[in-house]
């Protein structure tokens, strides 16, 4: 990322890009401090430029880290009114699998919330992008993040069932790290609460960056 930096123009598309990277190493190193930032200026440049498909990298970015980082109550309060408006913003350009992703952490700021009835939302959401498309990064991603519905539930071998699939289809299609991405998001608590894993074996687990 700092090699991409030198050649990214201040405030263009480009150093969304380096930022988004950026964040994406941050996490990967456990530093939230430098994610939040590189996030934050993934969003003020590509306000600035007005393009919407690099207002949607942006603000999906920046989602993802306040999903991992829950900090202050106004920034759970502007995480909520970013996904609120994510949920209902139309989507020119824009491809099937960055909204499929979007909702996904959509989904779970809603649910760090409370919001059920929003989660319920932004989950069919993706389910009928998924319907619609049909492909495999889409329907893996929607089967990864209706999963909280049965976890909420009690129903956790439903769960495990669906993370099943869910691995088995990246491994048919070629998407395993997808896969392990999409299954971290929920399937894992159902291993976790029916005793099936070690809790400090998740980190090696979940090497997919």
């Amino acid at each position: 990322t700092e090699l991409a930096a030198r050649f990214a123009a201040k405030g263009s598309a480009d150093q969304v890009w380096v930022e988004h990277a950026a964040t994406c190493v941050s996490i990967a190193r456990g530093d939230p401090g430098a994610a939040r930032a590189a996030a934050a200026r993934a969003r003020q440049v590509a306000d600035s430029l007005g393009d919407p498909v690099l207002q949607w990298i942006a603000d999906d970015t920046w989602l993802y880290v306040a999903a991992l980082y829950v900090s202050t109550p106004e920034l759970a309060a502007e995480a909520v009114a970013l996904a609120e408006d994510l949920a209902a913003r139309s989507h020119p350009g824009v491809s099937a699998h960055m909204i499929s992703q979007a909702m996904l952490i959509v989904t779970c700021i809603f649910l760090q919330a409370g919001l059920r009835e929003q989660a319920l939302s932004s989950t069919r959401q993706i389910e009928a992008l998924a319907e619609r498309t049909k492909k495999p990064q889409e329907q893996m991603l929607a089967l990864a993040v209706a999963a909280w519905i049965p976890l909420a539930e009690g129903r956790l071998e439903e769960v495990i069932v669906a993370d099943e699939h869910i691995r088995a289809q990246g491994e048919e299609t070629g998407l395993a790290a997808l896969a392990l991405f999409a299954s971290s998001t929920w399937c894992l608590y159902a291993y976790l609460y029916l005793g099936r894993v070690d809790p400090l074996e998740l980190p090696r687990q979940l090497r997919f960056w």
